[in-house]
């Protein structure tokens, strides 16, 4: 009984047929694109959609507004304060004043390619017009089949804000 039980289970779980580009498949990441966890996909919603997300985590917080203005494209702004990186400076009294450091930024990513019989392929680029502490370029593939997502990609810069990054 426990066999076929087991197995009506594993039929079950790759039974269902996976919707790549919806709200109900994706979710918006810690950089408030679309994503999974710092790792961005070459996934889109639909055009004219819109998202909002608050990110408390290490090693900063930030506020991210993201819209697709195009199903090819996906656009967002963001604005961080970053936690350990100490700035200071004199206020008009002569006295020290520190507070972490803030930063602001947009994030561009266009489809290439949509999925197909081939993966899915985008490119990216982080944190333009900020202090470059997310600086970073992407390209990006996503492959759906049932109920399996994969999604693989080569990056440059600071995707995740680390010291270990590669230069361009």
């Amino acid at each position: 009984m426990r066999k076929y039980f087991s197995s009506f289970l594993l039929f079950l779980s790759f039974s269902q047929t996976l919707s790549s580009d919806s709200f109900t498949f994706n979710s918006l990441n810690n950089h408030g694109v679309i994503g999974l966890i710092n790792m961005p996909t070459a996934r889109f919603y639909d055009e004219s959609s819109y998202g909002f997300t608050l990110y408390n985590g290490g090693p900063d917080q930030k506020i991210t507004m993201t819209s697709f203005p195009y199903d090819w494209m996906e656009a967002s702004f963001f604005y961080t304060n970053l936690k350990g990186k100490k700035l200071c400076r004199d206020n008009l009294l002569n006295q020290k004043f520190c507070e972490d450091a803030k930063d602001k930024g947009f994030n561009f990513k266009f489809r290439i390619k949509e999925e197909g019989v081939l993966p899915a392929i985008a490119i990216g680029i982080n944190d333009i017009a900020g202090t470059g502490y997310y600086s970073s370029e992407y390209i990006v593939g996503s492959y759906g089949k049932n109920n399996i997502d994969l999604h693989f990609g080569i990056g440059w810069g600071t995707l995740n804000g680390s010291d270990y990054s590669f230069k361009n």
